[in-house]
């Protein structure tokens, strides 16, 4: 199901069709908060990552759609994989307070653990081309910008006209990135595009870092994390989230839950909840009979 249709099928289940209050922004914040949840509580988005090490350096940025650690050991702890290109071992997970405590010097690492990350630096600059929406999409193009560290839901403010919007897909080249920018100054929240001159302010969205223990004394050894993944925002018409077909209803009760929150009954809302729950256990169910596992384990014993 694409944006345009979780808009009309919302409204529908709403029962509120040229309504002011419902809105587009509204609604796509409502319905990727939805698939958010479902994504952490039925663990059917993944994700991989591969880091190269720097000697002596401890600390690495975790890509941005990071939940948790799809592997895991018998108890249920995370693990990822260390490898020096000929042996591989597997590091344990321990929290950033036994980190802390530790103080190991460089070493071959044997544990990890993952805690917030500082917030990175904002980006500013100035639109050097005009970039007109379809379906909602639009490019931002800046020729003295570097995007290439941006990422689907770091959020974008076109100061120049107070329009507010999103990155909406992982940008390929440095000076471009594609957005989905509303105009929020009217009650529909409508779509917005780029004009040449306009300038813009990009705050990063939260992220992780991964600490390996202790630092590894060697360089360019390889850590994988395969990982449960928070699915990449929907602002667009066509976007689209990464859920097997059939799972879309849920959503849509889940957005129509938060919106029947700000209702004069709240009461309402409940019964939306309940239907997204059912539906989301039943996802969780059939999507682990479907990768023929209940989870992911690494046995240490040989």
């Amino acid at each position: 199901m694409i944006g345009s249709d979780f808009q009309h099928k919302l409204n529908q289940v709403l029962s509120e069709f040229n309504s002011t209050w419902i809105d587009l922004k509204t609604s796509f914040d409502y319905v990727f908060e939805a698939a958010k949840d479902f994504a952490k509580e039925s663990k059917t988005c993944h994700g991989t990552q591969t880091i190269t090490t720097v000697a002596g350096q401890a600390a690495y940025d975790v890509n941005p759609d990071f939940l948790e650690c799809m592997t895991t050991d018998d108890s249920g702890n995370g693990i990822i994989q260390y490898s020096d290109g000929t042996n591989s071992n597997w590091l344990g997970q321990e929290s950033y307070s036994d980190y802390l405590q530790n103080e190991n010097s460089a070493g071959t690492p044997d544990s990890f653990c993952i805690t917030d990350a500082a917030i990175k630096t904002r980006k500013t600059g100035t639109a050097t081309s005009n970039g007109v929406h379809a379906g909602g999409e639009s490019v931002l193009t800046d020729t003295a910008a570097s995007f290439l560290s941006l990422y689907p839901g770091d959020a974008i403010v076109n100061t120049t006209k107070s329009y507010y919007g999103f990155v909406i897909a992982v940008p390929t080249t440095a000076t471009a990135v594609t957005t989905a920018m509303f105009d929020l100054s009217g009650r529909g929240g409508a779509y917005a595009s780029w004009a040449s001159s306009d300038a813009y302010i990009i705050i990063p969205e939260a992220r992780y870092k991964v600490y390996l223990d202790p630092p590894p004394v060697s360089a360019a050894q390889t850590v994988t994390i395969s990982y449960y993944a928070k699915p990449l925002p929907v602002y667009s018409d066509y976007g689209l989230y990464p859920f097997a077909t059939g799972y879309e209803e849920a959503l849509i009760k889940y957005a129509a839950w938060l919106y029947k929150y700000r209702d004069s009954k709240p009461q309402l809302a409940d019964p939306f909840y309940m239907a997204y729950e059912r539906q989301m256990r039943k996802a969780k169910n059939v999507n682990r009979k479907a990768v023929g596992a209940a989870g992911f384990r690494v046995n240490f014993m040989k």
